[in-house]
């Protein structure tokens, strides 16, 4: 299987477990967090890790998530040529089909909606 196969297959992969932890409702609002730039996608993160609202376990998903990639430690070592990288995107699917299932889409909704209002300002601003 070549490089480029691999990738694919871990696309579908990937596809087929979002698919299967999150809603139709959970999907779509993963589409938009997908299309924001990089660093709203982590102002996202602050912002739902910060909101009281959320049940305490799902604001720490995404501290949980970040050290799981840094530290040396994986469920299979990333020498291994597809399921090295496979487990990592697995660990990070549950989480986010985890904080999208269970954190209330109302809220998830706001956050998402306001980060994107933002992003839309700054395009913006950096135009004119």
């Amino acid at each position: 299987m070549t490089h480029k196969g691999g990738k694919g297959l871990l696309a579908g992969v990937a596809t087929k477990l979002l698919r299967l932890f999150v809603g139709s409702k959970g999907r779509d609002i993963m589409k938009r967090i997908g299309k924001l730039p990089t660093r709203d996608k982590l102002d996202l993160a602050k912002a739902l890790m910060r909101d009281s609202r959320i049940p305490f376990g799902l604001r720490a998903m995404p501290f949980l998530l970040v050290m799981y990639l840094a530290l040396p430690f994986d469920l299979v070592p990333d020498f291994v040529p597809v399921l090295g990288q496979l487990d990592d995107i697995v660990v990070i699917l549950v989480g986010l089909g985890m904080m999208s299932r269970f954190a209330p889409l109302d809220l998830l909704e706001r956050h998402v909606a306001e980060q994107e209002r933002l992003a839309k300002e700054e395009k913006a601003r950096g135009k004119t």
